[in-house]
């Protein structure tokens, strides 16, 4: 029996729940940590439930989802409490950054990453654009020189629209569109054939 639990109590203590219940904890009250100064120390607590009780935190929060997820506050300046906690993805936990840089264009307000991928270029590529004056829709729409394949403006049945809207509509990212063309295909069948195809 006695096996038994030294075999459960190492499972727990090697879980990566454990391990996020401890390196939370760390964060918050260790202040030779390196991370404490961007919580303990503008204040970051953890609640009082979780703080004295592993088994408290594991039934508010649950398993951890799978791989590649790890704790995060939606509130970015709020405690680590069963109301402002989740697992989450690196890139959700991205975009919930007080650093995070959000672009409107269109009335669509998304992150300089999410531009970024839809374009399929660096977001430094972005973010260097609007430093040197650029326009936010030219800025998130214009594709690098080296992607680029003449004008970014296309044409298909009359209608003309800039890559990254062509992009919107089909489905397919912008980066996808301009290879297509690159390799000599025609903007019909860039634009109407699916992913994959």
């Amino acid at each position: 029996m006695s096996q038994r639990w030294s075999d459960e109590a190492r499972a727990k203590f090697r879980s990566p729940e454990y391990r996020a219940w401890t390196m939370m904890k760390t964060r918050c009250y260790n202040t030779n940590h390196h991370k404490y100064p961007r919580y303990g120390g503008r204040g970051i607590k953890v609640c009082e439930r979780w703080k004295s009780s592993f088994e408290s935190f594991l039934e508010d929060m649950g398993s951890r989802p799978g791989k590649g997820y790890s704790i995060d506050r939606e509130d970015n300046d709020g405690d680590y409490t069963p109301k402002n906690c989740r697992w989450a993805t690196a890139s959700q936990q991205a975009s919930n950054k007080g650093t995070t840089r959000w672009i409107e264009v269109g009335g669509e307000q998304r992150t300089l990453q999410d531009w970024a991928n839809r374009l399929g270029s660096d977001p430094q590529t972005i973010s260097d654009r609007l430093a040197r004056g650029w326009e936010p829709v030219d800025a998130v729409s214009t594709l690098p020189r080296s992607q680029a394949q003449g004008d970014v403006t296309l044409t298909l049945d009359g209608r003309s629209q800039r890559l990254f809207e062509w992009a919107e509509e089909t489905g397919l990212s912008s980066a996808t569109i301009s290879k297509r063309l690159k390799r000599g295909w025609s903007i019909d069948r860039a634009l109407t054939t699916p992913s994959g195809g």
